[in-house]
């Protein structure tokens, strides 16, 4: 087991649902953790990265892949009559 340290967190709004993301930094690089706040069990970890920017971007895609899956915006202005 690597000993791991904590760089930064942030969080992310997509369609009023919140993400959080934390990332670390161990001798295998940098990674990052997220988790969405409506939805219990839903975070997961990135691969080690060897760039922090590219830990972040990578959580970033994880996380709209996520939203896309499990949060699907409504339809605006649409009606059957």
């Amino acid at each position: 087991m690597y000993d791991v340290e904590f760089i930064t967190s942030r969080a992310l709004t997509l369609d009023d649902v919140r993400y959080a993301l934390s990332i670390y930094q161990s001798k295998e690089g940098f990674m990052a953790f997220w988790e969405c706040e409506d939805c219990p069990n839903s975070g997961q970890r990135t691969s080690a990265t060897t760039e922090c920017d590219q830990a972040i971007e990578e959580c970033k895609r994880a996380i709209n892949n996520y939203h896309l899956r499990n949060h699907p915006a409504p339809a605006v202005g649409f009606s059957r009559y």
